[in-house]
């Protein structure tokens, strides 16, 4: 009677397809459909959107006491070269937890001779946009859903010259993977992509910040990436 249960009990443990043979019902389960990925721009509300904005902005003000690159006595040639003097590459999500953290993973587009971004001033925003992110399998049952924000600054300056970008990052919101998925998502703004889309006299930082992300199962694993353009007088753009 015991060995009856325990038999009942197993296969009851068994997943659906090793009890009834099915050997296709695994596999789709597990594996990712490529054209799946969908990339959604969501409202925020606007209650919700002026606490976010407290938020951010007592995150930048504890990132002041972070310095990057020194102190803030140093001369600022506003013609010069527009650097990201922070993080080039910052992980948002790995193994499906999110692990970035807004007041120290960031990047920004500041002249390069500057030694730390609270040498400019009149900072604009921040300004945030919302999106869903989702991934399904072959049976289109959704494997991975993310909600995520992009925060940044905009509109610093030197002296009245020049419009520049900081606090530039990616938030996780919510974050699910079911189970047997794994989801890593990255930033990365390649020194490549900055530019000054201004003036010698009056320059206007822009970037590109490239989303990775990665899905991955036993059997299956997808990969690619979104873009955005941020500019210094608050233009923001998906562009991949």
């Amino acid at each position: 009677m015991k060995k009856t249960i325990l038999i009942i009990i197993a296969a009851m443990l068994l997943p659906s397809g090793a009890v009834f043979g099915d050997e296709n019902t695994d596999q789709k389960q597990f594996e990712i459909n490529p054209n799946s990925a969908k990339i959604e721009e969501i409202s925020i509300p606007a209650d919700e959107l002026e606490a976010l904005v407290a938020k951010d902005r007592e995150a930048q003000e504890e990132a002041v006491s972070v310095s990057r690159g020194g102190g803030a006595g140093a001369v600022i040639d506003i013609a010069s070269n527009i650097v990201n003097l922070v993080d080039k590459t910052f992980k948002i999500i790995a193994k499906g937890q999110p692990v970035v953290n807004i007041s120290t993973n960031y990047a920004n587009a500041v002249p390069s001779n500057i030694k730390h971004w609270t040498q400019l001033q009149n900072w604009a925003g921040p300004r945030i946009r919302r999106y869903s992110f989702s991934v399904s399998n072959l049976y289109g049952i959704d494997v991975v859903k993310v909600v995520y924000q992009v925060h940044y600054n905009y509109g610093g300056n030197f002296k009245g010259r020049g419009r520049f970008l900081t606090g530039v990052t990616i938030e996780p919101i919510s974050v699910y993977t079911l189970w047997g998925f794994n989801l890593d998502m990255t930033a990365e703004v390649p020194d490549s992509t900055i530019a000054n889309v201004g003036t010698t006299e009056n320059p206007i930082a822009s970037m590109q910040v490239q989303l990775k992300w990665r899905v991955h199962s036993i059997i299956s694993d997808v990969q690619n990436k979104d873009i955005y353009y941020i500019r210094g007088d608050g233009y923001f753009k998906q562009i991949g």
